[in-house]
Order: C-alpha cells, then sequence, then structure tokens
C-alpha cells in the first residue's frame, strides 16, 4: 500500500547544539551552543502498513523534507531531510518515532532521532560532528490538493 501527503513539522527549539567552536563553512555557521527555531516541511510515502486488529496499526513511512530557520539564523536553514518513521496507532492514540538524516548545502550531516513527544540531535559529520541537543515538535498536516480531502 502507498500512500502521500504532506506534513508540517515544527522544531520550537534545540539547545546545545553542539560542544565544540563555532565552525563556518560556506554560509552555514553552527554556533557553540544556543538555541533556534526551525520549521520542516515533509511529503511522505507509506512503505506497508500492518493492521493488527481492535484499530491497532502500525505503518513504516519515508519522509523527505526541507528545513527552514524561522529565526534569521544560518543553522539548519536549506537542510534536505530524510527520515524513516514507524507511526502506529493503538488504542486510538497515534504514536511516533524515527530517525533523520539531514544534509546542509556543504554535504555535511546531522543526524536526529524522534518520538511523539520530542526530537534529539545525536551526530553528525564535518561541522555537525559531536553535536548533541533536544527540542520539542509539532507536526500539522498541509491542506489537501485533493478536493475534499
Amino acid at each position: 500500500m502507498t500512500n502521500s501527503g504532506s506534513i508540517v513539522v515544527t522544531a520550537l527549539s534545540a539547545a546545545a547544539l553542539c560542544a565544540a567552536a563555532p565552525v563556518l563553512a560556506g554560509t552555514v555557521l553552527v554556533p557553540p551552543s544556543g538555541e533556534t527555531a526551525t520549521v520542516t516541511h515533509y511529503t511522505g510515502r507509506v512503505i506497508n502498513t500492518e493492521y493488527l486488529g481492535d484499530g491497532v496499526s502500525e505503518s513504516l513511512v519515508e519522509m523527505t523534507g526541507i528545513s527552514r530557520n524561522t529565526v534569521g539564523q544560518s543553522a539548519f536553514d536549506g537542510m534536505d531531510a530524510h527520515c524513516l518513521m514507524l507511526s502506529a496507532i493503538i488504542g486510538g492514540k497515534p504514536r511516533r518515532e524515527g530517525a533523520c538524516t539531514q544534509t546542509d548545502r556543504d554535504g555535511d550531516h546531522a543526524f536526529t532521532s524522534f518520538d511523539s513527544a520530542a526530537y534529539k540531535l545525536i551526530g553528525g559529520t564535518g561541522k555537525y560532528k559531536g553535536i548533541s541537543g533536544s527540542g520539542l515538535y509539532t507536526v500539522a498536516p498541509e491542506p489537501s490538493a485533493e478536493p475534499g480531502r
């Protein structure tokens, strides 16, 4: 079964960006610490859904998107995101968890993991090597281009 749709993920903050000195590569400045805010627009493709009875289901979803820094900083702005998410409905409540690789204009990667409540910066390459931090996020579906959906 395949399905596609778009969602917007708004990251409210990411603290403790990294422990290293500030790095300037290309046009991306990663400060040694601090907070920022981003919005990521994703589109997703359901790879498979298992219906487990009693209204319980789990879906594996591949998502791609692009992040924008909403406070005018270059950190995490314009990064391409590629994620795998396990989306479950158990007891009528949605649950999400997964991991993403975000790639900046210079080809450096930031690795994140997430669950239904928060995300974590767990490492990276290049200027993001040694990065750590966490943040809260919200998910909002984008309007469908199809009438009545």
